[in-house]
């Protein structure tokens, strides 16, 4: 028997009284096992993987649940149930799901193969943000930025620069991060159509589906997957909002930090069919200096008009959304085909 079954024990009754998720502290979890956790599980994330070869996940693996969050800080960690799963599912190892990661481009959210030729949205971020946590989703795990970036130097200034703008980073994300899309969408100006009628269903598909990527460019972040964890924060590209709201401005940090490169990598790797850009010019210049995207035909670029809200963009980026449901796209091109400008 392992020293771990008195766990495997405890998640499966919490199971059967129809509780399918529970954040333990360290403390709380040594209760449960009758002895201390090792220095790895305080020191080291990859302890808390969902690794069959591991002891420890194999008891949380055994009883239908999965290590979904971990606070190395505040000594915490969430596990939720694998609702639905076959026992095969369940038993997919951690290291499997590494060693795929490193393949190119690998950003899938439940196979580790990379998404042939996707839908690419870029879309701005918003001033009002919502870290009102959504519902669990079970079987979910967070997209994680080498996912999607696997140039190690650019990885690290993503990295780097986001610790140094959003302050107490890591921290944060562990104990009040929500989705990006959640984050931006749900009080966001530009995502207001989105959000009274295709917000769930726009989630689900991108949870569910490779065929359609979103990121937001961000003045805290940088750019972020829409399905990457994120905490509130007030920084901007644009120098006369940050002057106009006394936030702090981010757009000359993000260039030196090679924001381009990082987009231009991004968009290589993906290799999408169409690029939909949505955003004030100070957020899209960064995506218009992607030279990948010159001379293709398929990308649309859709500024925010000088003097307009970004509440003007919220019928296109909704009705880009209901064309991506419909399988319109061409439809939707033609509609919008005057306000598209040139890379």
């Amino acid at each position: 028997m392992s020293k771990y079954e008195p766990l495997r024990n405890y998640l499966e009754n919490l199971a059967a009284t129809n509780q399918f998720q529970v954040t333990l502290s360290f403390e709380e979890l040594e209760g449960i096992l009758g002895f201390s956790l090792c220095d790895s599980a305080h020191e080291h994330q990859p302890w808390w993987g969902n690794d069959r070869t591991h002891p420890q996940a194999r008891a949380w693996l055994d009883a239908g649940w999965q290590c979904v969050d971990k606070d190395l800080v505040n000594m915490t960690a969430t596990f939720g149930v694998l609702s639905g799963l076959s026992k095969a599912q369940k038993a997919e190892p951690h290291s499997s799901y590494l060693r795929a990661s490193e393949q190119k481009g690998v950003i899938g959210h439940t196979s580790f193969e990379k998404p042939k030729s996707p839908i690419l949205v870029f879309s701005p971020c918003s001033k009002n943000k919502c870290e009102k946590p959504a519902e669990y989703i079970p079987n979910f795990t967070p997209v994680e930025p080498w996912r999607y970036l696997e140039d190690k130097e650019l990885l690290k200034r993503l990295m780097d620069t986001r610790k140094c703008i959003v302050d107490d980073l890591e921290k944060r994300t562990a104990t009040q991060g929500v989705l990006a899309f959640d984050l931006y969408v749900r009080t966001g100006k530009a995502y207001k159509e989105i959000f009274h009628s295709y917000y769930k269903e726009l989630r689900d598909k991108l949870i569910q589906n490779d065929d359609i990527q979103w990121f937001f460019i961000s003045g805290g972040y940088g750019v972020i997957h829409a399905l990457e964890k994120a905490v509130d924060y007030q920084a901007t590209f644009s120098k006369q909002e940050a002057d106009e709201n006394n936030i702090p401005f981010t757009g000359d940090i993000w260039r030196e930090a090679g924001l381009s490169a990082i987009c231009e990598h991004i968009v290589q790797n993906l290799n999408p069919s169409r690029v939909y850009v949505f955003g004030g010019r100070d957020y899209i210049r960064f995506i218009k200096s992607v030279t990948y995207l010159k001379g293709k035909e398929r990308v649309k670029i859709m500024p925010l008009r000088p003097g307009c809200r970004s509440s003007s963009l919220s019928w296109p980026i909704r009705n880009l959304a209901k064309a991506i449901f419909h399988g319109k796209l061409d439809e939707f091109d033609r509609t919008y085909q005057s306000q598209f400008k040139p890379l």
